[in-house]
């Protein structure tokens, strides 16, 4: 017989401290009082310049290593720092133990930090708020959940094999920043019996118009 089973996995992180003390990439208490005032004080840490300008210093650690590794190019100033350098180390403070409050608190101040960076010209892009908001939402809580086909001689084996398989698909590996990432199986979600033949209906879902448009716009680009 075969089943459906939906099996519901999460992405975790565990960093190592691996920044270095910035030699190249510096942050000035201005900026450090620049950004607070963009966020109008709206965390803790835009209260506290010291933690604001500890956090930005470990930033500034953390972009001198990292922030050209995905063009492969070396970091000499702000410039140079990828977009993406900032998600990258809100995931890494994800791995180092950083709370949700906390992560938040940073993505704020590393959202303003940058936005000021540009509007000094001393960064050639700003931050988009769309993308930030989706990139933090993602490293607070991320979760996969996959559809596979299993063969068994009854329900109650499906589900033993489900679980087996949930396991058997965990993985762990390093990411472009030496983090390291796991997606951890969390659960079987539910296993269907399969039956009909060609052209019989497995699985279907409702979509709202921008989850369709998202879905049209893959689509075209997979031609």
């Amino acid at each position: 017989m075969l089943f459906v089973v939906s099996l519901l996995f999460q992405r975790q992180y565990k960093s190592q401290e691996n920044c270095q003390q910035p030699k190249i990439l510096k942050v000035s208490g201005d900026f450090v009082v620049q950004s607070s005032r963009l966020q109008q004080g709206i965390s803790h840490l835009m209260r506290n310049l010291d933690k604001a300008q500890t956090l930005l210093n470990h930033y500034a650690g953390f972009a001198e290593r990292y922030g050209g590794v995905l063009k492969g190019i070396e970091v000499s100033s702000w410039q140079d720092v990828e977009e993406h350098t900032p998600h990258g180390f809100l995931a890494h403070l994800a791995g180092l133990g950083l709370n949700e409050q906390e992560l938040k608190d940073a993505a704020d101040l590393l959202f303003a930090f940058h936005f000021a960076l540009a509007e000094k010209g001393a960064c050639n892009w700003k931050p988009n708020v769309a993308e930030w908001r989706r990139s933090v939402r993602e490293v607070l809580s991320l979760f996969e959940e996959r559809f596979v086909l299993v063969e068994a001689v009854s329900e109650e084996n499906a589900w033993s094999e489900a679980e087996r398989l949930g396991k058997e698909q965990e993985v762990i590996y390093i990411n472009p920043y030496g983090d390291e990432v796991m997606w951890r199986f969390v659960k079987v979600n539910e296993v269907i019996k399969v039956d009909g033949e060609h052209g019989s209906e497995i699985f279907s879902r409702f979509l709202n118009s921008r989850e369709a448009a998202s879905l049209l716009q893959r689509n075209s680009r997979n031609r």
